[in-house]
């Protein structure tokens, strides 16, 4: 079961009223990010737009801006310290029509331990 958390009020707005208008409007019903990190250097490796049957969308063309705001609120999400020592990866998810974010994280040791949490704005 994953951990609610609560997102920050003014993040909350902005993704609210700014973000989840925007990629509603261009038909996006799920954004999907990869992400990984080591030794002090990481992020977001891989960013995809989906629609309501599953088919990608290409909102780098549609509204360039969109992905690098998208990309920047993801990040907001990561966990800290993913990208210390022997780093980390996941997969972020953001189901648009109700707000939830999702966040599966493995963190590398000698083993690898994984995580989940959910967020609804």
């Amino acid at each position: 079961m994953p951990i609610r958390q609560k997102v920050p009020a003014e993040l909350a707005h902005e993704i609210r009223s700014e973000l989840l208008p925007r990629l509603a409007a261009l038909g996006v019903a799920l954004v999907q990010a990869d992400y990984s990190g080591y030794q002090g250097k990481g992020g977001i490796d891989m960013l995809g737009f989906i629609d309501q049957a599953g088919a990608p969308i290409d909102v780098e063309q549609a509204d360039p801006f969109l992905t690098s705001h998208v990309r920047d609120v993801l990040a907001e999400f990561l966990p800290d310290g993913f990208e210390e020592a022997e780093g980390g990866q996941g997969d972020l998810l953001l189901e648009v029509s109700t707000g939830t974010f999702r966040l599966d994280h493995e963190r590398n040791f000698i083993s690898t331990r994984s995580s989940s949490r959910e967020w609804t704005v």
